[in-house]
């Protein structure tokens, strides 16, 4: 099902912004765990969930990115989940109240994957296509096994089309790795545990912090010089809140 099927937010004139955060649906939350297949006399490593660290009820997300040069740039998340299994989240960017760019990602969500199978880029005045990759097989973005400093990922094959025509075709890479848990303050509060994951995309590399209810609520990316960090201001479904 295309993400055009769904409702749109309403007004692209208010200030909304970017993120790639990870709310997912309804798992229970627990602790991390000691990998069970540990030879005896070796040390065990410290394996984390990735469903311990999402936002079931998670709806909304704004986030404020922080620039290197000092601007700002806005983003919301809006996450829908039409079916169990699935979800996808809605992200438009925008600076001084003008939409910069609109992405939709599309994720398959099982007992023990977290994939991401599309991504359409649309025109965030219009919403009409501009193109759209699939990936084929979907990315494993995070698993329910993690060991402590292990690195997971894989390549894939990502096939771009516009107007259900390919346009181009190419591989993609991606790798994560679970550093262990902090505590993260940002301006919507402070949370305990929360899963410090590094990410690589091609060149693209970040640090992220997924919290116990809540998903993705940090990020810091790119070089000293080019260095970005986006932080949670908002939040509809975050613990103690409600749906508006």
């Amino acid at each position: 099902m295309k993400f055009k099927d769904f409702e749109m937010i309403p007004s692209l004139g208010k200030t909304l912004t970017v993120a790639m955060t990870l709310a997912l649906v309804g798992a229970p939350v627990s602790t991390a765990y000691a990998r069970p297949d540990v030879p005896p006399g070796q040390v065990k490593t410290t394996v984390y969930d990735y469903r311990d660290f999402t936002g079931p009820g998670v709806t909304q997300k704004q986030f404020v990115q922080h620039r290197s040069d000092g601007s700002e740039v806005d983003v919301t998340q809006r996450l829908i989940r039409p079916e169990p299994g699935e979800l996808i989240i809605e992200h438009l960017r925008s600076a001084n109240g003008v939409p910069l760019s609109l992405n939709v990602w599309y994720y398959y969500v099982t007992d023990t994957d977290f994939l991401w199978y599309r991504n359409e880029v649309l025109d965030p005045q219009t919403y009409e296509e501009r193109f759209t990759e699939n990936f084929s097989p979907p990315q494993n973005l995070r698993q329910s096994v993690m060991p402590e400093g292990v690195i997971h990922g894989d390549a894939v094959d990502v096939s771009a089309t516009l107007d259900g025509e390919e346009i181009a075709k190419y591989g993609a890479t991606r790798s994560n790795t679970a550093l262990g848990l902090d505590d993260v303050e940002v301006p919507y509060g402070t949370f305990s545990d929360c899963l410090r994951m590094w990410e690589e995309a091609g060149t693209n590399h970040s640090v992220t912090w997924y919290c116990p209810g809540v998903g993705r609520t940090k990020i810091v990316s790119g070089n000293p010089d080019t260095r970005q960090v986006m932080e949670l201001v908002d939040c509809v479904g975050c613990p103690d809140q409600t749906d508006e």
